[in-house]
């Protein structure tokens, strides 16, 4: 499925290579909001950067989140039991801030900072079979149930990536590099640069 972005700046848009490829399927946001302001979200309760280096090594809860092609980082969201998500459809999003927007947090590290950068490689979030623990490795992460492909990103946008049927319990997605980006960021929802994976509840 291919994912769903919404450009914050023009110049950023201009800036893109001709090449790439825009997505048809805008059905995908037409209910749900693309960031986390001016509404309910869900923060992942459980950020583990696991290592393919080191693939039985469990790293345990972090707040960064590395992505690259020696690291893995899973997301497990606790989908709460309230009225906003019961019965609706969630919004997986990722939000990617201009650096120079980030005012408390700690400012993510980035490989592709040129806009050719943009079509060589991207983020691959899936679905997993299973949800993540404290115990979680690279070894033992669950199989993927439902992989979305490649996200190309550039900063100062934000990304639908899925919908999924909002359902009281744990969901665990992955994210993986693909190409050349390498990524390594604080989850952060500060109001004003959002930054990481994060769930919303989308109006039916």
């Amino acid at each position: 499925m291919f994912a769903i972005f919404t450009f914050l700046s023009l110049a950023a848009a201009a800036a893109l290579p001709p090449t790439i490829a825009r997505p048809t399927n805008s059905s995908i946001s037409k209910h749900c909001r693309t960031s986390i302001a001016g509404g309910p979200f869900v923060f992942p309760h459980l950020i583990i950067p696991t290592s393919k280096l080191d693939p039985h090594q469990a790293p345990g809860a972090q707040r960064f989140a590395e992505i690259s092609s020696r690291k893995t980082t899973l997301f497990s969201f606790d989908i709460i039991n309230a009225t906003e998500y019961i019965s609706h459809t969630c919004a997986l999003i990722f939000q990617f801030p201009f650096k120079t927007d980030i005012v408390t947090a700690p400012k993510y590290e980035w490989t592709g900072l040129e806009a050719q950068e943009y079509s060589k490689g991207g983020l691959n979030f899936a679905k997993l079979a299973g949800n993540a623990d404290l115990q979680s490795t690279f070894a033992n992460t669950p199989p993927v149930a439902e992989d979305y492909g490649k996200t190309a990103i550039i900063p100062g946008n934000t990304y639908t990536i899925t919908k999924f049927p909002c359902a009281p319990g744990q969901v665990t997605f992955s994210a993986s590099s693909i190409g050349v980006c390498d990524l390594k960021y604080f989850e952060s929802s500060e109001v004003a640069a959002p930054q990481g994976l994060f769930v919303v509840p989308c109006a039916e």
